[in-house]
């Protein structure tokens, strides 16, 4: 088990109005951690493509529909 998942397991035993809001922050960076979407190269991806949809580039399609 990750060293953050423990700790936030710790504090989440120990919960108290002083260090809810450390709680959040913990978990927010797990997600972070695990999650691919925030991965550095995820993020540089969607900013490529942000920046060329605001230059015009994009192309319009219909929804695929499953």
């Amino acid at each position: 088990m990750s060293e953050l998942r423990l700790e936030a397991i710790s504090l989440i035993d120990e919960i108290s109005d002083e260090n809810i809001e450390k709680v959040v922050n913990f978990l927010k960076n797990l997600v972070k951690e695990e999650d691919p979407f925030w991965s550095e190269e995820n993020q540089k991806y969607l900013r490529k493509s942000i920046r060329e949809l605001d230059e015009g580039k994009g192309q319009e399609h219909d929804l695929i529909d499953s």
